[in-house]
């Protein structure tokens, strides 16, 4: 089922495409629905996908999972679309402009795949933390050249929408190593806090018992001989 639906996304959403949707700038000229509801099925694949593939590995409370998952389809998706673009366009050099952006989306974007289809399998919380900063920052790059100025992405077309996808999901990700780690450091700090009295309690305890045994006022016991009863 998600493999009919990422095939029928990509063949819908495709600059090969009879809309040609990498020149689509006025959503009323063209069928808007086929579009989006193409997009909205592709995401509930994804999203069943990803169950499933949590209940196959043992991973249902792996929050990671179903994002770089997401992720994973966003770069593709990026991938594609971009070097669809650079093949229509008649990019040959990277010495234009907008062919060094479009050769920039479709490296980022297959690099991120792969990494993402790496990290699925992998359940390194060290890992996704480390790599989802690193990609955060590559998507942050990728969009500021990709969308802008004379990126291929200034238009409303697929790499548009799959580049603030690849972005989006690669913030949700250092969100979630970012809660994970303070988390990890307050577990720490609640643990340290709790031994902190207990260790108080015990020297408090054995400096009256110290005092007790050195006050002259207390004495000492004497053992005293109790008569045997008749």
């Amino acid at each position: 089922m998600q493999v009919f639906l990422l095939f029928s996304t990509q063949a819908i959403a495709s600059v090969k495409s009879v809309v040609a949707l990498h020149h689509l700038t006025y959503f009323p000229f063209f069928n808007a629905n086929i579009f989006f509801f193409s997009w909205g099925a592709f995401i509930v694949g994804l999203k069943l996908l990803s169950a499933h593939l949590a209940h196959l590995l043992k991973r249902k409370d792996d929050k990671f999972l179903s994002t770089w998952i997401l992720l994973t389809a966003a770069s593709f998706v990026t991938m594609s679309s971009a070097s669809h673009i650079w093949r229509d366009s008649g990019c040959n050099s990277v010495d234009v402009s907008v062919c060094a952006r479009t050769l920039f989306a479709v490296i980022l974007g297959a690099v991120s795949g792969v990494i993402g289809m790496i990290l699925v399998a992998v359940p390194s919380v060290a890992i996704h933390q480390a790599m989802s900063i690193i990609l955060l920052a590559a998507w942050c790059f990728e969009i500021s050249y990709v969308s802008f100025g004379q990126g291929p992405a200034t238009l409303v077309n697929t790499l548009y929408f799959s580049s603030w996808a690849g972005l989006i999901t690669s913030l949700s990700l250092a969100a979630l190593s970012f809660f994970k780690m303070a988390e990890k450091a307050m577990g720490r700090t609640d643990s340290t806090t709790a031994e902190e009295p207990d260790r108080g309690d015990r020297q408090a305890g054995n400096n009256k018992h110290v005092d007790a045994k050195n006050d002259p006022e207390v004495g000492e016991f004497e053992e005293v001989d109790t008569p045997a009863m008749p």
